[in-house]
């Protein structure tokens, strides 16, 4: 059990890497940004307007200009969130399926069937079972590792 948690947290673990349009498309949103004038160093802080363009107003290094800045990490939990949902259903849906369908028709004994499923509805049940149980621990893994988008300059 304990294998599989840690397989879905790591397909949970979703990075965007991209080009940044305009510092304006991050305005307002909360950052950790590398500095080229301090490499290898990484603070945390705000995108603000400033008075000649963006900057980065930092909780302990003061305001970073967008031009001094090597790249922007930001985290967002929600969107984790959904892409772990829909990794575990879709991991766990397949997989229920499978094994559903593996386990065949029931047979009934003298002719007496109160209740029989064939490997169709198997597949069907299993399929539905393991895919919302897989929901619910993708959204629980990615709300927990959160959804990482990198801007690099």
């Amino acid at each position: 059990m304990k294998h599989i948690a840690v397989f879905v947290l790591a397909l949970a673990a979703c990075t965007h890497n991209q080009k940044l349009a305009s510092p304006a498309d991050l305005h307002g949103e909360e950052v950790t940004i590398e500095v080229t004038t301090a490499p290898g160093v990484e603070v945390e802080g705000r995108v603000m307007r400033g008075p000649y363009g963006y900057v980065v107003q930092t909780y302990n290094y003061g305001p970073v200009d967008i031009g001094q800045i090597k790249r922007i990490e930001q985290e967002k939990t929600w969107v984790g969130a959904l892409e772990g949902l829909g990794l575990g259903v879709l991991i766990g849906g397949a997989t229920g399926a499978v094994l559903g369908y593996a386990d065949g028709d029931d047979e009934c004994m003298n002719d007496h069937c109160w209740f029989a499923l064939d490997a169709g509805g198997k597949a069907m049940i299993g399929g539905v079972v393991l895919g919302a149980l897989g929901g619910i621990i993708g959204l629980a893994a990615g709300a927990m590792r959160g959804s990482h988008y990198v801007y690099e300059f």
